[in-house]
């Protein structure tokens, strides 16, 4: 399984807040999921994207729902009738 690689670099206050932010929204997707955890791969259950400025994504058809947050927008979709989804995270902008 290859590893993937992520580098953020914070050097203001306004990345430090959105990073935080998004960590908090994660953090309760976690916590939703986590009754799965021993049964099923995270990759079984959804996927997360964190777009950066200026990055875009051909989305799977239309959100379940849509969340504005200060900095990003939570889009989440679900994919399949087993509840698999995609949760992304959109900066401003």
């Amino acid at each position: 399984m290859q590893k993937e690689h992520i580098m953020n670099i914070i050097e203001t206050w306004e990345t430090l807040d959105l990073i935080i932010a998004q960590a908090a929204i994660l953090a309760q997707h976690r916590e939703r999921l986590e009754s799965y955890r021993e049964d099923y791969a995270l990759s079984e259950l959804a996927r997360f994207i964190i777009l950066e400025p200026g990055e875009a994504i051909d989305p799977p058809g239309p959100p379940e729902y849509v969340t504005a947050h200060k900095g990003f927008a939570e889009m989440v979709h679900i994919i399949s009738d087993d509840g698999f989804g995609w949760v992304t995270l959109v900066p401003d902008g």
